[in-house]
C-alpha cells in the first residue's frame, strides 16, 4: 500500500469515528431501557417530575467531534441514556453552541399541591421559563426558585431627610434658679445693649 493510500485510509478513519461517550451515575441505579429507546431532550431543567440519575460527556477529537444539532447529539448519546434507564436529558452546550454533555433524568411521580385560591399574577413565569441563573431569564427578569420573574419594584416611598439640628436662638433658655429661689433668663453673650 502506498503512503498516499495509507493517508487516505487514516483520514477516512477520522471521519468515521464520532466522539466517545462517557456516562457516570449520580443517582440510584435504574433498570435499563431498550437500546433504541425514546427520550426527551431539554435545554433547560424541567420544573418538576424528573430526578437526576447520571450524566453523559462527549469526549471528541478532530473537527467532527461535536455537533450543534440536537437530533445528532441525541443519537450520539442514545445508547448510554437508554442503558442508564433515562427518560430525558438536559443538553448542555459549550461556548461554541456545540452540545458536549447532558444530565440524564428519570421521570418521577410528583405530588400535586392543592390549587391556589387566587390566580397567579400576570408577572408569573410561563412553564418554559425554568432557570438556575438570572442570565437564563429574558430582559430584566431574575431567577427566583427556578422561575423567571420580574424583579421587585424599587420602593417609591418618599424618604424624609433627617431632621436638622435645632437652630440656635439668639436667646438661651431661662436658667432654672429654683434652687436659688428665682428664675431669670440667662444673659446672651454679645448682646448689644441700647
Amino acid at each position: 500500500m502506498s503512503l498516499r493510500n495509507c493517508f487516505l485510509v487514516w483520514c477516512l478513519g477520522l471521519l468515521a469515528c464520532g466522539p466517545q461517550v462517557r456516562m457516570s451515575r449520580s443517582g440510584p441505579k435504574q433498570a435499563a431501557r431498550p437500546e433504541d429507546c425514546q427520550f426527551r431532550v431539554f435545554t433547560v431543567a424541567p420544573r418538576d417530575g424528573y430526578a437526576e440519575i447520571g450524566a453523559v460527556d462527549l469526549l471528541g477529537e478532530g473537527f467532527m467531534a461535536f455537533t450543534d444539532e440536537l437530533h445528532e447529539f441525541k443519537d450520539a448519546i442514545r445508547e448510554k441514556v437508554c442503558k442508564a434507564g433515562g427518560d430525558a436529558v438536559i443538553a448542555w452546550p459549550n461556548g461554541k453552541g456545540e452540545y458536549i454533555k447532558a444530565t440524564i433524568l428519570k421521570r418521577v411521580a410528583v405530588e400535586r399541591a392543592a390549587p391556589a385560591t387566587q390566580p397567579a399574577p400576570a408577572s408569573a413565569a410561563s412553564p418554559t421559563d425554568d432557570c438556575h441563573y438570572d442570565t437564563q431569564c429574558k430582559g430584566d427578569r431574575i431567577c427566583e426558585g427556578g422561575r423567571c420573574v420580574s424583579p421587585p419594584a424599587p420602593s417609591t416611598a418618599p424618604t424624609t431627610p433627617p431632621s436638622p439640628p435645632p437652630a440656635s436662638s439668639a436667646e438661651t433658655p431661662p436658667v432654672n434658679s429654683a434652687k436659688f429661689g428665682t428664675a431669670k433668663p440667662a444673659s446672651t453673650p454679645n448682646a448689644a445693649t441700647h
